[in-house]
């Protein structure tokens, strides 16, 4: 438990959206406090949308450009790097005064400020809203932010394209499944950089939000999805009582209407939201739970303890290890689990065919044509022998190279 009556157990946020008031916070923290111990810079999104967009001002929902943050985050490291330098350059030149007036004490005192320096280089918490767009445009997004130096990446569970600022009421939330995917691109997107102690800020804006996009998925009474819909606005009907195009869901043994906006959005009932953050806080102890499920059934269809289980990073497994079967080997390493590494695959392989093109727009004209012709020259490999396979692809680029010239 932190006590936030007390300084030094807890670290000190600065708000941040040019490099230059980034590098001056830094200078005056560490003139006044004598280093930047337990500071970080934070990269709100409300300030980025207000005070960096290229469209001008914007409210906080998610309309500035995608990688804003990004080239903010770069920015910041250049102007903190030129404060080092700034600094450095002093001590140095303070060491090369001391030895050209052959003053011992100057030059082993100067030796020593140089030795005990501390940079002005502070982590960046990025904040990625609520991921702009799906799972596979969350991890794009945060891996451009991780390689630009976030080592925090703070996301909300706010639906992407009805995004509001958290301050403000009207929000509307995702299900924790969809949301539970986001946290989850982000940690791939530190995994594929090779970043296994990335931290992802998971914030719940349920307190203040009325409303849900979509009706979560539910299995059986009582997962996840049940526990979300249990929170909505509904009404018991008869099946007479039924119109046309109404969504129902079965709440028991009752079948209940949820309530529908003419925006298409669910209604949560009134004064439900500090129970669905509470709900949202400890999502992740039900995702420990979900994985003794997993280990159990794993060994309930291997008809006992298996020689060795393959899973990703994620460490609800690792608990769920420990506790089921200690003595089974429990690999993690980076591409042994398939089922982790196969959702952002052909992600990866479309960026390393992107490598080869000097641009993206050279790329675009390429696959432009490519694209219209590529069936025409693409016959199975296994569907001809190897001789006829030869031929038609040596006919194949007579063809195109005809066409081409």
């Amino acid at each position: 438990m932190v006590d936030f009556q007390v300084a030094d157990q807890y670290t000190q946020s600065l708000g941040c959206w040019h490099g230059f008031i980034g590098q001056q916070k830094m200078i005056s923290i560490k003139k006044h406090f004598g280093g930047t111990d337990g500071r970080y810079l934070y990269l709100s999104g409300w300030m980025v949308a207000a005070l960096r967009s290229e469209f001008g001002p914007l409210p906080d929902q998610s309309m500035h450009e995608k990688t804003t943050v990004a080239s903010l985050i770069e920015e910041l490291y250049t102007f903190l790097r030129q404060a080092d330098a700034r600094e450095l350059g002093g001590l140095f030149r303070a060491l090369d005064a001391a030895r050209s007036e052959g003053d011992s004490v100057a030059e082993q005192g100067a030796k020593q400020q140089i030795e005990d320096f501390q940079t002005h280089f502070v982590p960046i918490i990025a904040d990625i809203d609520a991921g702009f767009g799906n799972e596979e445009a969350t991890y794009l997004l945060a891996k451009k932010m991780i390689e630009a130096g976030a080592c925090c990446i703070q996301i909300e569970n706010q639906v992407s394209d009805e995004k509001q600022c958290g301050h403000q009421d009207g929000k509307v939330t995702v299900p924790h499944e969809d949301f539970l995917a986001k946290i989850r691109a982000v940690r791939y997107a530190f995994l594929e950089l090779g970043v296994d102690n990335g931290v992802i800020v998971a914030r719940t804006d349920s307190l203040g939000a009325g409303l849900t996009k979509q009706i979560a998925v539910s299995h059986e009474p009582g997962d996840l999805g049940d526990q979300y819909n249990s929170f909505l606005a509904v009404e018991e009907l008869l099946p007479e009582d039924m119109n046309n195009g109404d969504v129902l869901i079965k709440q028991g043994d009752k079948i209940v209407r949820p309530k529908r906006l003419p925006s298409n959005l669910f209604e949560f009932r009134k004064g439900t939201g500090e129970d669905r953050c509470v709900m949202d806080c400890i999502a992740s102890l039900q995702h420990g739970a979900a994985a003794k499920r997993f280990f159990r059934r794993l060994m309930q269809s291997s008809g006992g303890e298996p020689r060795k289980i393959v899973t990703d990073k994620l460490r609800s497994y690792g608990v769920a290890h420990r506790e089921l079967m200690p003595d089974v080997i429990h690999d993690t390493a980076r591409y042994a689990n398939n089922r982790a590494e196969q959702s952002h695959e052909s992600t990866r392989v479309r960026e390393r065919g992107m490598r080869r093109f000097k641009s993206p727009k050279q790329a675009q004209r390429f696959l432009s044509a490519h694209a219209a012709v590529y069936n025409l020259f693409n016959l199975g490999r296994h569907l001809v022998r190897a001789e006829h396979y030869r031929n038609l692809g040596i006919s194949a680029f007579k063809e195109w190279n005809a066409a081409v010239a």
